[in-house]
């Protein structure tokens, strides 16, 4: 830009009652869906129903399925009984279970705040409540030797 055109713009200050924490603008909530949730549906109006009434536009919503197979950050853009409206601000693919590794036959996933990481072999769950992926890997391995024993 010229140095004319600088001298005609007039310059701008943020006023101050313009400015507020975030926090007492706006709330962010934790979701935790079902497994199996899409990304699709959590953009749906209805799909908020019960607890639209709950939020307020600006307000931020973190979602992650009970396997954590993704995160997703959503924006309210306008809220009321049995609606909300959403805007996706980011969504991110997340590691699904892996086997075990070292030819054992089970899988280790992440089963949700209330299970936590779980052993499974097929559709049976022999083991849940372990703090951490690496738990019950090490408990998957020595309940495999246990066996082969």
């Amino acid at each position: 830009m010229s140095n004319a055109a600088l001298a005609e713009k007039p310059l701008v200050h943020l006023a101050p009652s313009r400015m507020k924490q975030a926090e007492f603008t706006r709330v962010i909530y934790s979701v935790t869906c079902e497994s199996g949730t899409t990304v699709d549906q959590l953009l749906e109006s209805s799909y908020w129903a019960h607890v639209g009434q709950m939020f307020k536009p600006g307000d931020r919503i973190e979602v992650m399925p009970d396997d954590r197979s993704f995160f997703v950050e959503l924006m309210v853009m306008a809220a009321g009984r049995l609606y909300a409206d959403m805007t996706l601000l980011r969504s991110t693919d997340l590691e699904p279970p892996k086997a075990v590794e070292g030819g054992v036959p089970y899988e280790v996933e992440y089963a949700g705040d209330h299970v936590k990481f779980r052993v499974r072999q097929g559709k049976l769950v022999l083991k849940e409540n372990f703090q951490s992926k690496a738990q019950a890997i090490k408990w998957a391995k020595n309940h495999q030797n246990a066996v082969d024993r």
